[in-house]
């Protein structure tokens, strides 16, 4: 339950709660500080929960498309994925997960790059 962890901002052993950068804004946002609302809207769909997990795992920013593969491989429980259902996967990303995310202040991305990030200054 990494993911549950991440959304309270607590590490395994911490209590202490860690704030994430909406780079959007440049404001942090304690996880831990969003409504019962949000995160049960955040955490109602397994891809969201993965989402959050590969995110939080990486320490510099994702590809879209190789969040799309990771979450795919992950989804279907293989290592290969058609190209077919990565773009499927890209589509569901960039108009339902990712603006819902980015909404509530947990993620941000860079339209010219491309790339997504789970922003923790504690990683720097």
């Amino acid at each position: 339950m990494l993911w549950y962890s991440l959304i309270l901002g607590q590490q395994p052993g911490n209590t202490q709660m860690t704030p994430y950068q909406n780079h959007a804004t440049g404001k942090y946002r304690r996880l831990a500080d969003l409504t019962e609302t949000e995160r049960h809207r955040l955490l109602a769909a397994e891809r969201r929960r993965i989402l959050i997990t590969i995110l939080s795992s990486s320490s510099s920013p994702i590809q879209m498309e190789t969040l799309a593969k990771k979450i795919a491989e992950r989804e279907t429980s293989t290592t290969t994925v058609d190209e077919s259902i990565v773009d499927r996967m890209m589509v569901s990303l960039h108009h339902t997960h990712l603006p819902m995310m980015a909404n509530m202040g947990i993620i941000g991305s860079n339209p010219e790059t491309n790339q997504i990030e789970f922003d923790d200054p504690t990683n720097r």
